[in-house]
């Protein structure tokens, strides 16, 4: 894992994104600069880690997301966030009609600030075109409300590889960067 991620930020890549926070960690302390974006959410004893390390959650709970912000706001230290929606994976994230709230909660908070807002295309690497496009148009939505600056990701490898996505500023190359699709 340090192998590539040193490999991708002399590349140029500014983000990196692991699903957990203990593997965002082990990079930082392993001496990775690039941001790194926790897409698998994190749990309330996890938050220090979090604001020592400078990583970046992902976040769709707002009880979480509440005591994030205060823990940033005690620490004095800016923690960077992605908004996680909910379009069809039905994992996890927040459906596209709860996203004002959160928005304007970060907004609001002077310790957070919001990077991006993304979803995970479900079935991208299944063929089902009318679902992927159903999901890309419902995140795409929400450019307004997001206000300018945020970037919108959702192309994980299948997607990268079957579409081409307008609208969208960044993909995640997952199992693709191990040679699978």
């Amino acid at each position: 894992m340090f192998f590539l991620a040193h490999l991708t930020e002399n590349l140029g890549v500014k983000r990196l994104a692991v699903a957990r926070v203990n593997e965002g960690a082990g990079l930082k302390a392993g001496r990775v600069d690039a941001g790194i974006i926790i897409l698998g959410g994190f749990y309330k004893e996890e938050i220090p880690e979090i604001i020592h390390y400078g990583l970046e959650p992902s976040v769709y709970n707002m009880d979480l997301l509440r005591l994030l912000s205060i823990k940033a706001e005690s620490a004095k230290k800016i923690v960077k966030v992605h908004l996680k929606i909910n379009t069809g994976m039905n994992r996890l994230g927040i459906r596209p009609q709860k996203a004002q709230e959160f928005i304007n909660f970060i907004k609001k908070a002077r310790y957070l600030k919001l990077e991006s807002v993304y979803t995970h295309f479900a079935d991208a690497d299944m063929g089902d075109d009318k679902r992927t496009k159903k999901q890309s148009d419902e995140l795409l939505s929400l450019k307004e409300t997001a206000g300018p600056g945020i970037f919108f990701h959702g192309a994980n490898s299948g997607a990268i590889l079957k579409y081409p996505f307008g609208g969208f500023d960044a993909g995640r190359p997952g199992i693709m960067m191990y040679g699978s699709s």
